[in-house]
């Protein structure tokens, strides 16, 4: 449009131009213009009709199987008994175990019950050993030196007693210490955040603000360009409709004023003419008088035309003069309202920048401030752990000492009425030693009889037996458990799709195994993309597609539809 206005002005210049072709130019272009804007209208109303008419997804299939929640655990023997076979299986498939239930007995648990049998018989006979070699002494002096010993353990355990209630104390000192400094170092960190988060909603509300005013301010600019550009427009129009008029009526005007002049040299050659004839003799008087009435009267007719063009150039002059100044003004005006508007804009920005600057210098100064107070109060609890470890250190050492001291005190009594009783320590040291050897081979047997019992490790159903009475057990184990009262569906769900799905929808899973379907939501979203291990029948389907398994939790009456059918291939559909 501004190609045309500025094509119509160069028009308005060159005179030599006809001036009906101005408007013309104008009439074409803007027609142009009309007629490629319907065309641009036509077009995106085609491409959306075809965008709006694919249908839309709605579900997403895959295969999958089922399986108990929490995956199936195949039960093997202890590492140890590598090798054994099972002697007594104990449940059968369909049953219903419960967690520490003995499943199986391997061939080697008669073996090793006679050992720990054995191992109980040698630990009483090494106590009854000891129990002899204790007994025995005078009466009178072992009562004594007894009391004298027990009174050493009744001091040692006082003194004991007395560092262990200053080891509490200064424990719970340092615990109530510790714990109010914590609570200051997370009152600061709140109070920090607190801060922080406030300074940055005040950053997020001048930001909001300039964009608000920068907004306006440039609408207003735009629309004062375009007011401007309009009024502009309308004078350039108004110019040229002026000199279309002016030259118009000058065309029609000197069209007259040639007309007239004709006239005028007709009626000329007319009056010299009868003017001849009247010397000559041949006319009247009043004939030549008649002629000459026409001359003068063509002359004043001509005059008076051509004093109507003078008025009507003149005019034409006027009229363009003052529609141009009038066009000069409007652009001056035009261009200090545009500089008046962007001058507000800049400024508009200019102060939003510096808020903006203002507000993010005091976040720094806020996260500074925060870091340096809680570093400080950080600083403050780990000088309370350093002192309270320190006087714990000490009163622990303390403990220590008295409790070396006073076992040296119980020891000297101890050895006193060792010898009061005429028992050597070695004969009762070596009597201890077999006691703690055979207690210790007792708890050894007690351990590998205990592997010879194969327990579940949680409560569920046994879903399928691997190895027999009478079998080595194999690297499959003995017997598959899994918690078939919550079921759940794996589906292989295909990378490209599996975008789409999200925790919480419903799904439906159908098979040929079962009538009707059975109902879950999605639980869980597998994070790793495998090689498919599910495929149909269909010969041209692709082996090879890579797909993320995806976890729907059945609901309770599914759960019991499909407890009997783990690892049965199913269909899933998941709801978008």
């Amino acid at each position: 449009m501004q190609n045309v206005v500025d094509r119509a002005g160069s028009l308005t210049k060159n005179l030599k131009l006809p001036r009906l072709l101005i408007p013309i130019a104008l009439l074409v272009g803007g027609a142009g213009m009309g007629l490629f804007f319907w065309q641009q209208s036509q077009n995106s109303a085609i491409e959306q009709t075809q965008i709006n008419s694919q249908p839309a997804i709605k579900t997403i299939t895959a295969l999958g199987r089922l399986q108990p929640t929490g995956e199936v655990i195949k039960l093997s023997a202890p590492t140890s008994t590598n090798g054994n076979r099972v002697d007594r299986l104990l449940v059968k498939e369909g049953d219903r175990v419960q967690a520490r239930q003995v499943i199986a007995v391997l061939d080697s648990h008669d073996r090793l019950l006679a050992a720990l049998e054995e191992a109980e018989q040698q630990v009483a006979s090494a106590r009854t050993k000891l129990a002899q070699v204790l007994a025995g002494a005078k009466s009178g002096e072992i009562g004594a030196q007894a009391a004298k010993s027990r009174q050493a353990q009744v001091e040692l355990q006082k003194d004991r007693d007395s560092q262990v209630d200053e080891i509490a104390r200064v424990q719970a000192q340092w615990n109530g210490d510790r714990t109010e400094q914590a609570a200051k170092l997370q009152q600061i960190g709140v109070e920090v955040q607190n801060d922080r988060a406030s300074q940055v909603d005040e950053i997020a509300r001048v930001q909001a603000q300039w964009n608000g005013d920068r907004i306006e301010q440039e609408a207003k600019l735009r629309q004062i360009r375009v007011e401007v550009q309009n009024d502009r427009a309308t004078q350039i129009d108004e110019i040229t409709r002026v000199q279309a008029q002016w030259d118009g009526d000058r065309a029609a005007q000197e069209a007259n004023v040639s007309r007239l002049q004709a006239s005028l040299e007709n009626a000329k050659l007319e009056f010299d003419r009868y003017q001849k004839l009247q010397a000559e003799g041949a006319i009247s008087t009043s004939v030549r008088d008649s002629k000459k009435l026409a001359f003068d009267t063509a002359q004043e007719q001509l005059a008076e035309a051509q004093a109507t063009l003078n008025r009507i150039n003149l005019t034409g002059k006027q009229q363009l003069r003052q529609a141009q100044t009038k066009l000069k003004r409007i652009e001056s005006s035009g261009q200090q309202q545009i500089a008046a508007a962007q001058a507000v804009l800049n400024r508009i920005n200019l102060t939003g920048k510096q808020q903006l600057s203002q507000a993010r210098t005091k976040l720094q100064r806020t996260n500074s401030s925060g870091q340096q107070q809680v570093a400080a109060a950080q600083a403050v609890l780990n000088r309370i752990d350093r002192t309270s470890e320190q006087q714990l250190s000490q009163a622990r050492t303390k403990l220590q000492r008295t409790n070396s001291s006073g076992q040296q005190q119980v020891v000297a009594a101890e050895s006193t009425l060792e010898q009061i009783r005429e028992v050597r320590p070695v004969d009762v040291k070596a009597a201890q030693a077999e006691v703690n050897r055979t207690i210790a081979n007792a708890k050894q047997a007690r351990a590998s009889w205990e592997q010879s019992l194969v327990k579940a490790p949680q409560a569920g159903e046994v879903l399928y037996i691997y190895t027999r009475p009478g079998e080595v057990v194999s690297s499959d184990g003995i017997v598959e458990i899994g918690q078939t009262a919550d079921m759940e569906a794996i589906a292989e769900v295909y990378q490209s799709d599996v975008g789409k799905v999200r925790l919480g929808q419903k799904a439906r899973i159908t098979s040929e195994a079962f009538e009707g379907e059975l109902t879950g939501t999605v639980s869980q979203i597998g994070s790793q993309i495998r090689r498919q291990t599910i495929v149909n029948t269909d010969p041209s389907t692709n082996i090879d597609a890579r797909v993320v398994e995806v976890h729907v939790k059945l609901d309770r009456q599914s759960s019991q539809k499909a407890a009997k059918s783990t690892n049965l291939q199913v269909q899933v559909a998941i709801d978008l």
